[in-house]
């Protein structure tokens, strides 16, 4: 709470009066008898109109605070200076202040102090319910004590009405040049200059600044937890944001976040940027090639997850996107972060990523836990630095346009799922390790065809690759390899392929079929033909340490057979 003062009798004159050395300052224009050859003015309670002015008083001197009540309206012309003791402030609580300097006279709040130090006085507090604020070439500076609900050289709260900032300078400032919780209707042309942090704002007051604040001998702005709830676009000031929690994008306006190039966010422990979480929201990350936009740790050398990272929910909105962009240090396995970036329980087609870098992430570079997910796009991305570098089902594979580049990373992940879809995968640098079960088909009345060119997809212990099983499905490969997740077994590790009733016209060419044949749901061989008809053509493949055979067809299939080599087929006996 605000600390008390005691006023001298003075002060304690009917409220409206204000009074000074140089001569009453009063209702109106105030004007003073002269100005007072350097003596200090007091200045106290505002309940009327009141006008301060180098005119009146050359310099004010409050006896402490300057509080502007309900329906009072302070002035302060150009060349005003007002000089503020230890735990004082100027506060705006109800009423409407008009501080209008010029380029030539801007009005100056400052200490008592000679040479003081950040932090001298509270500074400029805005409360709730004030009609009106208005700083035009103001000066403040050595403000910022952490006292009474200060923050910073400006202190905005919560409701506090109508607030401009132009052409202004915050100083020498404690923390913080200008806290805000409260949009600016303006806020133009200003300074920041020697605090620890320029800005510090709460999500969506960030999109209230709407051309760049000159910072000078300040290195961070700071961003509060919160909710982008209202539509807007983020420019680049020049400094990262740190960021102390969460923020989100959601709202029921179905807001749209726009970050422009040039930004960066840094994220605390914990903490991530969420999208569509329990109402609508839209992302946009629009950065360039010579400017990417940057979602990073507070800690510039913190290793992978040190924090969650981007995720995006079920209330995500068509349009997200992602575009030349940074995102590191993150994947921390918390609150289903599982990557980099997380896309969890999306609905398909809803966010395009491109030109993007993931790097040293844990879990994975960019992680899809929805089956039925798909990217509206996803190319020239990279990860780096990472154990696993994409992890999501086969039905979202088949939306990356492009290979992902990928340096220093391990594998790639499969997760179970179904290809419900005709899709060609890009053929990727590194091994896919299936998590479970892959299958491809269409329950309903179409074929989703899976094309394959190159690569090596592994499988788990009890795991197959199915074809064709409870609705049509058909694969296409050239050149690729499937095997254990196990590279050095010599004997069946997983279960193989196996083509089903469903399979429509699939050819396989100089494929590679390792460990496969574990005695399991039916499996004994690589390669399994059952009720597949004419549908299944197999040119010049490769087989090693399979189970009982290579290739088993039963009594429904007449497959096309090349070049076999040394493969060894078995037709199931007793045929008629």
């Amino acid at each position: 709470m605000k600390q008390i003062h005691v006023l001298p009798l003075a002060l304690l004159l009917p409220l409206g009066v204000a009074l000074s050395a140089c001569g009453a300052g009063g209702e109106g224009e105030g004007e003073g008898e002269g100005e007072g050859e350097g003596e200090g003015c007091a200045i106290g309670e505002i309940t009327a109109d009141t006008t301060l002015s180098p005119s009146s008083c050359a310099v004010y001197t409050p006896d402490c605070d300057i509080n502007v009540r309900d329906g009072a309206t302070l002035t302060i012309a150009a060349g005003t200076e007002i000089r503020f003791a230890e735990g004082c402030w100027l506060l705006n609580e109800g009423g409407t202040l008009l501080a209008n300097g010029t380029a030539d006279d801007p009005i100056v709040l400052r200490s008592t102090t000679d040479d003081a130090s950040a932090g001298s006085w509270i500074g400029v507090v805005l409360r709730p319910e004030s009609a009106r604020t208005t700083l035009s070439f103001v000066t403040v500076t050595d403000a910022g004590q952490d006292a009474s609900g200060g923050k910073g050289c400006l202190t905005v709260e919560e409701g506090a009405g109508r607030v401009d900032v132009g052409d202004s300078t915050f100083t020498n400032c404690d923390r913080v040049g200008v806290y805000s919780v409260e949009p600016f209707d303006s806020f133009v042309r200003n300074t920041v200059r020697d605090a620890t942090a320029g800005l510090r704002l709460a999500p969506d007051v960030i999109g209230s600044i709407v051309e760049a604040v000159t910072f000078e001998g300040v290195a961070r702005n700071e961003l509060l937890p919160g909710i982008v709830s209202e539509t807007a676009t983020w420019l680049s000031l020049g400094l990262p944001w740190v960021l102390e929690g969460d923020l989100e994008v959601e709202g029921d306006g179905s807001p749209a976040l726009t970050i422009a190039a040039g930004n960066e966010l840094r994220f605390s422990d914990a903490s991530w940027l969420i999208t569509g979480g329990d109402a609508p929201g839209r992302l946009i990350v629009a950065g360039t090639a010579s400017e990417p936009v940057v979602f990073s740790a507070v800690d510039a050398g913190a290793g992978e997850g040190a924090w969650i990272g981007l995720v995006f929910l079920n209330n995500t909105l068509s349009g997200s996107s992602i575009s030349h962009a940074v995102i590191q240090q993150a994947g921390q396995p918390i609150s289903n972060g599982q990557g980099c970036l997380t896309v969890y329980n999306t609905n398909a087609n809803v966010l395009a990523i491109d030109h993007t870098t993931f790097r040293r992430c844990e879990g994975a570079g960019v992680a899809v836990l929805e089956p039925g997910a798909q990217f509206a796009a996803f190319a020239n991305n990279t990860v780096e630095d990472s154990e696993v570098g994409l992890s999501m089902a086969p039905n979202t594979v088949g939306s990356l346009d492009t290979a992902t580049t990928l340096t220093n990373v391990a594998r790639n992940e499969l997760r179970p799922g179904i290809v419900v879809s005709t899709a060609t995968w890009p053929t990727e640098s590194v091994d896919w390790h299936a998590l479970g079960d892959v299958e491809v088909e269409n329950d309903s009345a179409g074929i989703a065809t899976l094309t394959l060119s190159g690569g090596t997809y592994r499988f788990r212990t009890g795991f197959w690759l199915s074809i064709g099983g409870d609705g049509g499905g058909a694969l296409n490969a050239t050149g690729a390899t499937f095997a254990s997740t196990d590279a050095e077994a010599t004997s069946p590790s997983w279960i193989g392929l196996v083509f089903g009733e469903a399979t429509a016209s699939s050819t396989l060419t100089n494929v590679t079929v390792r460990q496969a044949g574990e005695d399991y749901a039916g499996g004994n061989s690589g390669i399994r033909l059952q009720n597949t008809g004419r549908s299944v053509t197999l040119v010049s493949p490769t087989f090693a340490n399979n189970g009982q055979t290579d290739v088993y067809v039963d009594c429904e299939s007449q497959p096309t057979l090349t070049d076999m080599g040394g493969a060894l087929v078995v037709y199931q006996p007793n045929c008629t």
